[in-house]
């Protein structure tokens, strides 16, 4: 959906964790067409250009400009390492060994 928008290049999504809701807030990683300060609205109207076309559950809450998407070499978005983004230590997970 993202990507529909016509100064978005590519584009991903994925979830923060929010403990004062207990959920996770969806958030937007974007490539641009221009440069951000040439379009001074541009996370505003990316946000708008979404609520218009998904279900309120779906609505991204944040947009964020990176210079690239990470992607594997199969072409799938590598969420893990994309700016910003950290990974709780809730499943067990200690210095690279799980806790059983």
């Amino acid at each position: 959906m993202l990507r529909l928008h016509p100064q978005v290049d590519d584009a991903a999504v994925c979830g923060h964790y929010i403990p004062e809701q207990a959920t996770d807030i969806p958030i937007a990683f974007i490539t641009t067409r221009v440069p951000k300060d040439q379009h001074p609205t541009l996370f505003e109207d990316v946000i708008q250009f979404v609520r218009k076309r998904v279900a309120s559950y779906k609505r991204i809450y944040e947009v964020r400009v990176v210079e690239e998407i990470p992607r594997n070499a199969g072409g799938k978005i590598v969420r893990r390492q994309l700016p910003g983004r950290s990974f709780p230590n809730s499943a067990g997970i200690q210095n690279g060994v799980a806790k059983l």
